[in-house]
């Protein structure tokens, strides 16, 4: 027994036992290290802060709010889903199934799908939501009805409802993400009245997140979410999910040690300001849309075409980038740039779009009325040199007098050398410049351009080397007119008085005719285009007081613009009363954003059908864009649906119904205790949560293999 030892051997033993305890706690961590993992956990508070009020979390009353969109995506769930890492549409509350014929669509609801209050999701919900609601006489969203005017839906079970379309519509499966409504909640309330229904202040939905509480204080709102633990899809990670909304950016960053995750909007303040924060990580994205200006086609002014091209041609968007800041430029209503369109930036073409309008410089209107003011008699007058000036192209027409060797340039093209043989003709037309690298015989050469006769180039046998002909040097080649010899005035003698009388005063005779044509007056310092009758090329621009950069964007147009001679007036409205110009199309151009959503649907964008009440904001009407957009819709069949929109978006460019300016990008500010985040390719903001079940906050070790002392004893023995 120890009492029986020395007070050495005691020493001894304890150390021995303290060597041995601490030797198998050390050897069990080790251990558990090794034969263990990482691995995200449950629970944990995310709080993400936005700008905006929430009003409709209402998925079929969904508008234009982020903030309401965001609620929505996390409180309901659809028939599809749309996921951003593989760019499909795919089932979520139900199965769905497509017939041979691509008219009918059949969808077989989850058997453990249940609303948040308990209730089994049914066939009754889905046809209470697409056939009462959306289809409903008195339902506001004319997009969303006019979507389902052409579908009918049945039920088939309680679990089976069957959706019957009039014709094939390839992108019908991303039309039916929308959230469902819970018909025992709802049925009783009359679709008019559901914007005031007590539902958009208590949801009740089907999705991963159960509302649980809103309150407000300062102007700040702020929603609490808990997770749905009977939720039929894989269960988040994330506990409670606490939206707070703010009235605006600046509000927000100021509460930002309080948050976990903002989106950052870039035009009040830029990204780079973040970009090496230690607590936040950054997340860049585009979405699949586009600012642009849509000229509405039905304007007095912008019914002409010609005048629209002008327009896009005079507009600078390297400038406007550097307004927007993170953006790419959009040439096309596919998101695309430039593509194989000739439509880059230049003044001087902008210029030369404009010759065949009405709409002239008030020097020309001067130059103009001057000729047209010039007595009856007077012969001859100043050329008028709109023919070159302003025209879109120079048409050089060469003539050879005797044979003469040439080397020429068209524009930037390559060179081209050949012998131009007496009596022959040859024509070539340039945007901007036609250059004689050498003219072996200057005097065997006449030449005109739009028409205009040029001056002879040389002498005889004179051998001329790089001259250059352009819009700024024709002048000194044009022929001057010859003003023709006014007819001599007979003098009629007055019979002679025996008188004599006095030599009566001569009078300064007038060169001006009796009557003048009425003239508009002309403001020498302006730049503004006037027509014949004196009106001015004014253009109504309206646009949204947010975001700001819109404004922005605006100002920097009407500086372009007017560099062309289009004055532009710009007029800001709040969401609401924009929505009124939109719905009575009471503008010139409009400068919006559009989301082509889930897919490359350009159809409520651009078909004739959309131009009185739907999304159609150009109010454009082309039976050849009609007839694409159908072909569009109707074809399965990828590679054909891609020359099908190549063939539209050439159309659209032709007809030129808007300015495409860009697509910003968009930053995403999310606290790095965050893990897991992978948004993929969005489609809109609130598509960020789409993945959120993978994401985490808290994590602990756990053993690969349930623990055993055989396992640990056989560990300990490999050593």
């Amino acid at each position: 027994m120890i009492r029986f030892f020395s007070p050495l051997e005691k020493i001894l033993v304890s150390v021995l036992v303290l060597i041995i305890a601490s030797t198998s706690v050390y050897l069990y961590f080790r251990f558990i290290r090794e034969n263990s993992e990482l691995i995200a956990t449950d629970g944990g508070i995310y709080t993400e802060g936005v700008v905006g009020r929430p009003q409709f979390i209402d998925p079929a009353l969904l508008v234009g709010n982020p903030v309401d969109r965001d609620l929505s995506q996390l409180i309901f769930s659809g028939l599809t889903r749309y996921n951003p890492h593989t760019g499909l549409i795919e089932d979520d509350i139900a199965t769905s199934e497509k017939s041979k014929d691509n008219l009918t669509y059949t969808f077989t609801l989850l058997a453990d799908a249940k609303w948040h209050d308990g209730q089994p999701v049914t066939s009754d919900d889905v046809v209470f939501t697409y056939q009462t609601v959306l289809k409903g006489e008195s339902f506001k969203n004319t997009g969303l009805k006019q979507t389902f005017a052409d579908v009918k839906v049945e039920k088939v079970d309680d679990r089976v409802v069957r959706f019957k379309l009039a014709a094939p519509y390839s992108f019908f499966l991303s039309n039916v993400t929308i959230g469902l409504l819970p018909k025992h909640l709802l049925e009783f309330v009359p679709v008019e009245n559901l914007e005031k229904s007590e539902f958009n202040q208590h949801p009740i939905g089907s999705g991963p997140y159960k509302f649980t509480s809103w309150t407000v204080s300062n102007d700040t709102h702020e929603l609490t979410l808990k997770r749905n633990e009977e939720y039929y899809g894989a269960l988040p990670k994330i506990q409670t999910i606490i939206f707070r909304a703010f009235p605006d950016q600046s509000s927000l960053l100021l509460a930002e040690n309080t948050l976990t995750g903002f989106r950052l909007n870039t035009d009040q303040l830029p990204a780079k300001l973040f970009s090496d924060s230690s607590r936040f990580a950054g997340f860049d994205y585009q979405l699949p849309q586009y600012s642009a200006l849509f000229l509405n086609t039905d304007s007095d002014i912008l019914s002409n075409k010609k005048v629209r091209f002008a327009l896009l041609l005079a507009t600078n968007k390297d400038k406007i980038l550097d307004i927007v800041g993170d953006a790419d430029v959009v040439d096309t209503p596919i998101l695309e740039s430039k593509a194989d369109l000739d439509i880059e930036f230049s003044l001087e073409r902008a210029m030369g779009a404009f010759f065949d309008t009405e709409w002239n410089l008030p020097e020309k209107v001067k130059a103009k009325l001057e000729e047209a003011n010039k007595p009856a008699d007077g012969a001859g007058g100043p050329l008028n040199m709109k023919l070159i000036d302003e025209a879109t192209d120079l048409k050089f027409e060469l003539h050879a007098l005797q044979d003469s060797w040439l080397s020429i340039r068209l524009d930037n093209a390559p060179q081209t050398s050949f012998l131009l043989k007496q009596g022959e003709n040859k024509e070539y037309t340039v945007k901007n410049s036609f250059t004689f690298q050498t003219i072996g015989n200057a005097a065997g050469i006449s030449l005109k351009v739009n028409g205009v006769s040029l001056k002879p180039l040389g002498g005889e046998g004179v051998v001329l080397r790089n001259l250059v002909l352009n819009r700024e040097t024709l002048a000194n080649h044009v022929v001057d007119d010859v003003q023709a010899p006014a007819e001599e005035v007979p003098v009629v003698e007055e019979p002679v008085s025996e008188e004599p009388i006095e030599k009566p005063v001569e009078e300064e005779v007038s060169e001006e005719p009796e009557e003048e044509i009425p003239t508009p007056v002309v403001d020498e310092m302006s730049k503004e285009r006037i027509n014949d009758d004196g009106k001015r090329l004014i253009l109504r621009l309206v646009t949204a007081q947010e975001p700001v950069v819109f404004l922005k964007v605006a100002e920097e147009i009407q500086k372009q613009w007017l560099e062309a001679g289009a004055k532009v007036v710009i007029e800001t409205y709040s969401l609401p009363d924009l929505q009124e110009k939109i719905a009575k199309r009471d503008y010139d151009i409009l400068l919006f954003g559009q989301n082509l959503g889930y897919n490359l649907d350009a159809f409520p964008f651009w078909h004739s059908s959309q131009a009185e009440n739907g999304l159609n904001l150009s109010v454009y009407r082309s039976l050849e864009a009609d007839n694409l957009l159908v072909s569009i819709r109707n074809t399965f069949d990828e590679r054909t649906k891609q020359e099908l929109l190549d063939k539209l978006k050439k159309v659209i460019a032709e007809d030129t119904p808007a300015v495409f300016l860009y697509n910003p990008t968009h930053f995403y500010m999310i606290d790095k205790s965050v893990k897991n985040i992978q948004l993929g390719k969005l489609s809109s903001h609130s598509d960020r949560f789409t993945d959120l079940s993978n994401w985490y906050l808290k994590e602990d070790y756990r053993l690969k293999e349930a623990f055993s002392v055989s396992g640990l004893l056989r560990w300990i023995f490999s050593f």
